[in-house]
């Protein structure tokens, strides 16, 4: 009996060996399968263009959304290899992404009558299908805007694409399967010329799945399982930004409201200073920079404590908006549905040293720029110093009185008087780093003509209010586009309007007063001595 016991614990124990072998040999394969099945979110970079840099930085600030979101896939940057080593450093080392350097596919279409030269080297982005490495790849451009995470869209097909037109898809975000054969027979239509109707990845990728309007639309599975074919995807994935200028808040039933993108004139892009307010999303874009892109100033600062930070702003600031405007008994779902005005939060409290700190914290997230911009208000200071101390000798040297007597020289030199108020409101907007936050941007831009326009008024002996008519309109027209509470799109279309139609005939007699008062200014000017010429009798400056 006691052989008969021993021999039955050793046929336990051996049962259990192999028990627990075949839990790790299973566990062993699920961990393979699971590493085989990965999945990616990727865009491409490529060099050669004059937004470049925008661009870089647009691409940092999607990755960093992405990464915030906790998305459960790699983040691939195809870059091309002339990109700067600095640039792909930073993508791997601060973002974390994989950057994979590709050759350049030449562009055949660029030849073609309607080509655009920024395009030509987008046909990069067919080298999504060579990442066979993953099982799906949503394939990104840069302008996305992400609201919530996307992974439901690893379950899609070989191909799923969004129609934005209603007759043609957007290749501005789409999932594929990668697939080598797929990827060599697209570099073979290329070399055959295949028909593409702009010349664009947008126009080839459109014409290689023609048959995408007629698919059904993708619906993610509730066991998490991956379909086969191709897939319409709801228009929430891809909202185009103009919907939301209508109405001023997103009502787009059609799937979940995920991703915003911005299609159209490249110079409207989220992440120039001056998108905002022409364009209300422009500061929600600078605000997901301010919270993914840089250093984490508030540890730096010493704000940041065991729990939540001690600054209302940056740790839930709809909450902060809501219940200052609660007081004012304004509906807090108009809040949750526009972007946070940060400005409207400085001028409600400017005393109260958390909103300073926030100002400071988004302004830190734009290191690149801070330098440009110290440097340019620095000298827009000094010229206000030097105007303001040289004003009684200014005019002396600008004109000579042998000079004036031509009618032809007056000419001349009102036309340069014009020209130099004309200057003095474009070169700051032109020097500005296209990048910085809006809110600065503008500031440093109303500065900079302030201290320009005191040339021309030092200068010419012009009267300072008429020449400073546009900055006070422009300054107005600022606080009309960024009034947080229009019903809608069209109303605060009809107030702008309304404004500049009201500004017009302001601007006009301006333009009269200042034609007048430097026709004043050159008949004086007769008057005054020329260097080393004695001073002409008093009684006949009363005259003038």
């Amino acid at each position: 009996m006691a052989q008969l016991g021993h021999n039955d614990a050793s046929f336990l124990r051996l049962l259990m060996m192999l028990l627990l072998f075949g839990i790790w040999f299973l566990s062993n394969n699920n961990n393979i399968s699971s590493v085989e099945a990965k999945n990616a979110y990727a865009t491409m970079m490529y060099v050669g263009t004059s937004r470049d840099y925008e661009f870089y930085i647009a691409i940092r600030v999607m990755l960093k959304s992405l990464a915030r979101l906790k998305v459960d896939a790699d983040l691939v940057v195809i870059a091309s290899i002339d990109v700067h080593n600095r640039w792909v450093r930073a993508l791997e080392e601060e973002d974390n992404a994989k950057v994979v350097r590709v050759e350049n596919l030449d562009n055949p279409y660029k030849h073609q009558d309607n080509f655009d030269k920024r395009f030509q080297l987008s046909l990069n982005k067919l080298y999504a299908w060579s990442l066979v490495e993953y099982d799906r790849v949503v394939m990104l451009d840069a302008d996305n805007l992400f609201l919530q995470k996307t992974d439901e869209l690893f379950q899609c097909g070989q191909f799923c694409a969004i129609f934005i037109n209603p007759c043609v898809f957007h290749t501005g975000l789409f999932v594929l399967q990668p697939s080598t054969a797929v990827f060599e027979d697209m570099v073979n239509e290329l070399q055959n010329g295949r028909e593409n109707p702009d010349g664009a990845d947008q126009g080839f990728i459109a014409s290689y799945f023609p048959d995408l309007l007629d698919k059904p639309m993708f619906h993610p599975t509730l066991n998490g399982s991956k379909l086969d074919g191709t897939y319409r995807l709801p228009l929430g994935y891809q909202m185009d930004a103009s919907y939301y200028y209508l109405k001023l808040r997103w009502s787009i039933p059609c799937g979940p409201n995920s991703v915003i993108t911005f299609p159209g004139a490249p110079w409207l892009k989220p992440w120039y200073w001056w998108s905002w307010p022409v364009l209300p999303l422009g500061l929600q874009w600078h605000e997901q920079r301010r919270k993914t892109l840089g250093p984490d100033w508030t540890s730096l600062s010493g704000l940041e404590k065991s729990g939540p930070t001690s600054c209302p702003v940056l740790n839930n600031p709809y909450n902060v908006l809501s219940s200052w405007f609660k007081s004012t008994s304004l509906l807090e779902w108009k809040i949750r549905n526009r972007p946070l005005p940060v400005w409207l939060l400085a001028i409600a409290n400017p005393f109260n040293h958390n909103y300073s700190f926030d100002i400071i914290f988004r302004l830190n997230r734009y290191g690149a720029e801070m330098a440009v911009i110290l440097i340019q208000s620095t000298v827009y200071l000094g010229i206000l110093i030097t105007t303001r101390l040289t004003r009684p000798s200014l005019s002396k040297l600008c004109y000579r009185r042998s000079d004036k007597s031509i009618g032809m020289m007056q000419n001349s030199l009102k036309l340069l008087a014009l020209w130099s108020i004309l200057a003095a409101y474009l070169t700051p907007f032109f020097i500005i780093p296209q990048t910085i936050h809006p809110i600065l941007g503008w500031l440093l831009y109303l500065f900079g003509t302030f201290a320009l326009c005191s040339i021309a008024i030092n200068a010419f002996l012009l009267p300072m209010l008429p020449v400073l008519v546009p900055w006070f309109g422009i300054a107005g027209a600022l606080m009309v586009m960024a009034f947080p509470w229009y019903s809608d799109g069209v109303v605060r279309a009809l107030f702008v309007f309304g404004y500049a139609f009201c500004v017009a005939p302001i601007l006009w007699a301006a333009m009269v007063r200042i034609m007048a008062g430097l026709q004043v200014s050159l008949e004086r000017e007769g008057f005054m001595p020329r260097l080393g010429e004695s001073s002409p009798p008093s009684w006949l400056n009363k005259l003038y």
